[in-house]
């Protein structure tokens, strides 16, 4: 018998659908709130597995910015992740690249290395995540990496959990993502990422580059 997306009892119990999207604090998060750490789960899993529950759970997730979206998932496969069948499966695809700069430049050159790479779980754009089956956004609240104790404050609340304290996991040891781009670059990924930029109003701080 398939196993129930809705299946952690604190989230069931206080009617709430949280969205792990990849690379943006999911770990922290779940393990901040003692909550298991749950598969990347799409929200139309939800939708299509129990439209009532759906209707009437509250719909929480988080975006980040693109651009260092990307660098995290670069560095983090390129480590192995969490050193499961996927994400060593992902090391090897990433393997001839020395750099995140050859990396970019060759999803720039190879359009079926871009396709498929951006299927995959941590590089997919963020937002088809967090559509429902009609292809809308469907979410209650929809906090940012950014600004994430904002968005904690609110799903503790949710989750009646007022003691949690948000505390950091995977923490990474590259440079400032802004840090890794040129200009062709910072163009290429804005491209790749475009409905995610418009959606969740990102940019690229330019002025970091002066």
């Amino acid at each position: 018998m398939k196993k129930s997306v809705y299946r952690d009892k604190v989230l069931v119990k206080n009617k709430v659908i949280l969205i792990h999207v990849p690379k943006v604090a999911g770990t922290a998060i779940f393990k901040s709130l003692n909550i298991k750490r749950t598969v990347h789960f799409h929200l139309t899993d939800y939708e299509r597995e129990d439209p009532a529950k759906f209707q009437e759970f509250f719909k929480i997730g988080f975006v980040r910015n693109p651009w260092d979206r990307l660098v995290s998932a670069f560095f983090y496969l390129k480590k192995g992740g969490m050193k499961n069948k996927y994400d060593r499966y992902m090391q090897n695809k990433l393997s001839p690249f020395n750099s995140f700069h050859d990396f970019v430049y060759a999803l720039d050159r190879n359009n079926h290395f871009k396709n498929k790479i951006m299927n995959e779980i941590h590089f997919k754009p963020q937002y088809l995540y967090l559509i429902n089956t009609n292809g809308e956004l469907d979410m209650d609240y929809i906090g940012s990496y950014e600004n994430l104790e904002e968005g904690f404050k609110i799903l503790k609340a949710r989750l009646n959990k007022p003691e949690a304290v948000l505390n950091k996991f995977n923490l990474s040891n590259h440079k400032p993502y802004w840090k890794y781009y040129d200009e062709k670059m910072i163009k290429i990924v804005g491209d790749m990422y475009q409905k995610d930029i418009e959606l969740f109003n990102y940019e690229f701080p330019f002025n970091r580059l002066l």
